[in-house]
């Protein structure tokens, strides 16, 4: 399962309760998010948009329902 946050909120908008049921979180990789980015399970654009509103966005495995 990833975390996937914008750099200049870092983990400041992820909320306690997550944090919780995650465990602790480990970097693992940065990227550069444009609309041409091929993203797996998710459009770009939705993904850019959920980071900006409630920034941050939760992928789980193939199967399960991602954050709103």
């Amino acid at each position: 399962m990833y975390l996937l946050v914008r750099m200049e909120d870092a983990l400041e908008r992820v909320p306690a309760e997550l944090f919780e049921l995650f465990g602790e979180a480990q970097f693992r990789f940065s990227f550069t998010l444009t609309q041409t980015r091929r993203m797996p399970r998710i459009d770009p654009g939705v993904l850019e948009s959920r980071l900006r509103e409630i920034g941050y966005y939760l992928q789980l495995p193939p199967g399960e329902e991602s954050s709103p």
